[in-house]
């Protein structure tokens, strides 16, 4: 059986062809498969805070969805509800701020907490333009308002977070400075101040 040099070259190009089509369909199926297996690393930006996890409310999507870089600055720790957020700075808290005290939150059990006050000074002299001067290691012990007010920074904005939340965030973030807001001896709001 005998072939001139037309029909040899179509029957080359239906093979060269065929041959091809497998290539791509092998080459398409690794990179679909690939893609399947590659996960997120854990540490990475994308990971809890760009798809917050099921059990958050409503507006932890949203403010993730608005400022998905903002927790980038607090590593290994993600709210389970935002209460409410900000861009407000620690002056136009203050009218949230009775009988304003600076301090250290040492411990929070159940309905109290303890506090390390502290006294910051402005000093232009200083590193940063401020002091921070712990006259007495003593530490004072609050009742915690029911309906305490709980704001954390996270590279300029405040976020409110419910008090469960705070307790695992100064596990996490322990040397937090905080204004806090103390009305008949109570703790009604605990504000993170930002420190330079």
């Amino acid at each position: 059986m005998s072939f001139d040099m037309s029909t040899r070259q179509n029957i080359i190009k239906k093979y060269m062809c065929c041959f091809f089509v497998f290539l791509f369909s092998v080459f398409l199926c690794s990179t679909l498969s690939a893609c399947n297996t590659i996960s997120t690393p854990p540490n990475s930006t994308s990971n809890s805070q760009a798809k917050p996890m099921p059990e958050m409310n409503e507006r932890v999507s949203k403010f993730f969805q608005e400022h998905n870089l903002t927790l980038a600055d607090k590593p290994g720790w993600v709210p389970s509800k935002i209460l409410d957020y900000s861009d407000r700075t620690d002056e136009e808290f203050n009218n949230k701020l009775k009988n304003n005290i600076t301090g250290y939150i040492v411990s929070i059990h159940d309905d109290k907490i303890s506090i390390n006050e502290v006294t910051w000074i402005s000093n232009v002299n200083e590193d940063g333009g401020f002091k921070i001067v712990d006259s007495s290691p003593e530490v004072i012990q609050y009742q915690l308002a029911q309906d305490v007010e709980v704001w954390v920074l996270t590279q300029m904005v405040h976020i409110q977070i419910p008090l469960q939340d705070l307790k695992s965030y100064i596990e996490k973030y322990e040397y937090t400075l905080w204004n806090i807001g103390v009305k008949e001896g109570k703790v009604i709001t605990l504000i993170e101040k930002y420190v330079p």
